[in-house]
């Protein structure tokens, strides 16, 4: 038996894109964060630094937080896209279609970078957490057939 399908460790190192979930009602908020995963080399080196770092008054949150500041890859968001007479565009399926557009924080366009991470996750810690679960849990980095 092939046991392919439980690597983990692959799609770890290249990392695994997943939407920001709205903490309110579950939905999804077309907001995407790229990370590596908790079995990649990039997790277990930034947790490691960041337990090295930690003080008396280091909370747990603020070791995720450090550890999916250091593996985030990109992040990106989306809208539907709209024709020209202002309605939605479908597919064959009838699925809304959707265009890549500019994260966006007062009024402002956000550029990837650690600092732009750490000044976005201090404001919506909701990010850091709902990546800190997908970070550990392996099936979310599975090969699939």
């Amino acid at each position: 038996m092939n046991i392919d399908f439980l690597d983990s460790v692959t799609n770890a190192d290249k990392g695994v894109e997943f939407e920001i979930k709205n903490p309110k009602n579950g939905q999804g908020t077309h907001i995407f964060f790229t990370i590596k995963g908790g079995d990649s080399k990039a997790y277990s080196e930034a947790l490691k630094l960041a337990m090295k770092n930690a003080t008396k008054e280091t909370t747990i949150d603020d070791v995720n937080c450090a550890v999916v500041v250091s593996t985030t890859m990109a992040f990106r968001a989306e809208e539907p896209d709209i024709d020209k007479d202002g309605k939605p565009v479908v597919n064959k399926d009838g699925n809304p279609v959707y265009k890549n557009v500019p994260l966006m924080l007062d009024g402002k366009e956000l550029r990837f970078s650690e600092a732009t991470l750490r000044d976005l996750f201090k404001i919506a810690p909701t990010i850091p957490a709902q990546l800190a679960i997908h970070q550990k849990e392996r099936g979310d980095f599975l090969k699939m057939p």
